[in-house]
């Protein structure tokens, strides 16, 4: 599995280096995705919060969970939550990846 560093990076259990981007870019061409985060809790699970509308559609969430597990790895389990508001960090500003991984 690979960890996503709160600067964006991730790093593999084995040292495999990725960008924050490229799991951005499942979820930012999705129409009926209006915002999103995506919070690593730990190098298992990994949440990512929606905001979507009525264009989003049930069969976008199997296609975000494939394209998750191609990067992170398929044994990381991927949890994905419509809310109804994603709110912004105590700085104000909105990260969209952040990690709890050690």
């Amino acid at each position: 599995t690979r960890e996503i560093r709160p600067s964006g990076m991730k790093r593999g259990a084995c040292g495999n280096v990725m960008h924050g981007l490229a799991l951005i870019y499942v979820l930012r061409d999705i129409p009926g995705i209006k915002e999103f985060k995506i919070i690593q809790e730990s190098r298992e699970v990994t949440r990512i919060l929606l905001m979507t509308d009525e264009n989003y559609q049930a069969e976008d969430e199997k296609n975000i969970k494939a394209g998750f597990k191609s990067r992170l790895g398929q044994s990381v389990s991927i949890e994905i939550e419509t809310v109804d508001n994603i709110p912004a960090e105590k700085s104000g500003k909105f990260r969209y990846v952040i990690s709890h991984a050690v």
